[in-house]
């Protein structure tokens, strides 16, 4: 009997243990991964103010109004974050500066005097704002396309893509043969206004001075209104174009 007790308190033991080492060892874990969440969040504070503030004085003379500010950047990766900082650097000044007479001129055209006093208002505080923008914002925007260069590797976008090619055949196969036919029509026409866009942009960025500008910031404003974010509203916004550009052409 002594003997089995024995044995009984040697497995005890080596179970209790195993099982000490293991609470041990889950501790230590989660102790290492609380602090490279710690350590990661501190390291992303620079990133996270910088943008923030960049974006907040990009986006703050919107609310008084001002129709000329730019859309904001998307960044994927270091190359979108370099192009986003250079241009909020460019136009930020560009836009500031320029808006200090831009302003009161096109406000005194459609508003007339008050319209005159309302732009030197919105001029003087977008030289403020946008100028503002322009300082933060290369600083923001370059560490946030090198953080999203970074993590785009652990991101699973390439299992998602196989995954709605994949979701896509099968509802193709799916269709009967009328269903199939609606749906390569969608398609067709999905690419036809996509093709017609590119042509419209080419054709009038092989036009004149005015021509451009004037085209610039009519797609300005279509993309701020979000005319291209479905197939339907990128039709729309085109005829509408065309029309208007067929009227500047009579006039």
């Amino acid at each position: 009997h002594k003997k089995r007790d024995g044995n009984g308190d040697d497995v005890s033991s080596e179970l209790t243990r195993r099982l000490n080492d293991n609470i041990a060892q889950d501790i230590a874990l989660d102790v290492r991964e609380g602090l490279c969440k710690t350590g990661g969040a501190i390291a992303r504070v620079p990133m996270d103010l910088s943008l923030a503030i960049a974006q907040g004085f990009h986006n703050a003379p919107r609310l008084y109004g001002d129709s000329t500010v730019r859309t904001s950047h998307r960044i994927s990766g270091i190359q979108s974050g370099l192009r986003a900082a250079g241009e909020e650097f460019v136009f930020g000044i560009y836009d500031g500066v320029s808006g200090l007479w831009l302003q009161p001129y096109h406000g005194a055209r459609e508003d007339g005097a008050v319209g005159f006093i309302l732009g030197i208002g919105k001029g003087f505080g977008g030289f403020v704002l946008k100028d503002l923008a322009a300082i933060f914002g290369p600083f923001g925007y370059t560490l946030k396309g090198v953080h999203k260069e970074l993590v785009k590797g652990r991101q699973p976008t390439a299992y998602i893509r196989k995954a709605r090619i994949k979701q896509g055949g099968m509802d193709v196969r799916a269709l009967d043969e009328m269903g199939k036919q609606r749906r390569e029509a969608m398609v067709e026409r999905a690419w036809s206004v996509v093709e017609n866009v590119c042509i419209e942009t080419e054709n009038a960025m092989k036009g004149s001075m005015k021509e451009k500008i004037q085209f610039k910031k009519e797609r300005r404003k279509l993309i701020r209104e979000g005319k291209f974010e479905s197939v339907g509203n990128a039709a729309v916004a085109l005829e509408k174009w065309r029309d208007r550009k067929e009227m500047m052409r009579k006039t």
